[in-house]
């Protein structure tokens, strides 16, 4: 059974009891002295008098945490971990305080911007097989072609939040002879800083709230779509920053096994070292970045070998 009043005074809320299974607190939503938003400590529903919020629990644990509604029902689904979560994730790691108005991309508008890559688009498929990727998988993960202005001759690569919202897209040149300013651009309407690549593979391939045995972390867009096409529980980085809090939770939500399988060049190497002190208090965490070689550049045979040991 949640303890609903712990979540709430591990948090700092102040809770004045109202009957036998009811308290009162200051609604979080509006600013106000008198508490006016009354929670149910069986159900963990509640409804503000003043302001008229309402909902299930884990949208008023979201508030008065100040994390996303992902970490809050994580925080629900093990409460009896929730001081942890928060001291670990909200305060070592820095995890952002700033709320953050997020805006969508319309899938429509994005596909009538730019065409799905076809055999008549010798260019774009020559390069997409060079990465690994086929025409089906492209149609699959939605990529597109870039034809005119600064994303001429780019594959498109759509980026989404945890949801499947649309953030923003990625471009990448597919001519190396062409000098460029930006090898890669990048467009977005919302945060991008807790994004993660590959989360629509797990919506299609990963039964709700079904746990997996360990996920592959890659820093690339194809080196995600190859080992998810060769099925591996594999999730994307955009860069190798640290991960953010929400990014943490949403990993805890499906493994205790973090694999981190970063590009071999000096930066890569550097930050998986990094990232694995990072996760180490959160997960079973290895390390199998190899120098000098990117994970795309691996055979099946190769990766099947290499990630054994660790699988």
């Amino acid at each position: 059974m949640i303890d609903y009043l712990q979540l709430l005074e591990s948090n700092g809320v102040e809770c004045v009891p109202s009957g036998k299974d009811r308290v009162f607190i200051c609604c979080p939503f509006h600013i106000e002295s008198v508490p006016s938003c009354g929670v149910h400590l069986v159900t963990g529903g509640w409804n503000c008098l003043g302001c008229h919020e309402h909902g299930a629990f884990y949208k008023l644990l979201s508030k008065v945490a100040n994390v996303d509604e992902q970490t809050a029902t994580l925080m629900l689904r093990d409460s009896s971990n929730m001081e942890s979560v928060i001291k670990e994730i909200s305060g070592n790691l820095n995890m952002e305080k700033e709320k953050t108005v997020k805006r969508f991309i319309k899938v429509k508008s994005f596909n009538d911007k730019f065409s799905l890559p076809s055999e008549s688009k010798k260019d774009f498929v020559k390069y997409l097989r060079s990465r690994g990727v086929d025409l089906i998988m492209a149609q699959t993960y939605n990529i597109r072609c870039g034809v005119e202005g600064d994303w001429f001759d780019r594959v498109i690569i759509p980026v989404v939040d945890f949801e499947g919202r649309m953030l923003g897209y990625t471009g990448r040149s597919i001519n190396p002879k062409v000098q460029l300013r930006f090898k890669t651009l990048r467009a977005y309407e919302g945060a991008m800083v807790d994004a993660l690549l590959g989360v629509s593979w797990f919506k299609v391939n990963v039964f709700r709230d079904q746990r997996v045995p360990y996920v592959i972390l890659v820093e690339g867009v194809f080196d995600t779509f190859k080992l998810q096409s060769l099925d591996y529980y594999t999730i994307g980085r955009l860069g190798t920053n640290l991960l953010t809090g929400n990014q943490i939770s949403y990993l805890l939500g499906l493994t205790n096994k973090i694999i981190i399988f970063y590009d071999g060049d000096k930066s890569g190497i550097v930050a998986a070292e990094k990232t694995k002190k990072q996760l180490e208090k959160y997960f079973q965490v290895y390390n199998i970045s190899v120098e000098g070689k990117e994970p795309s550049d691996f055979t099946g045979k190769e990766l099947k070998n290499l990630l054994s040991e660790v699988i």
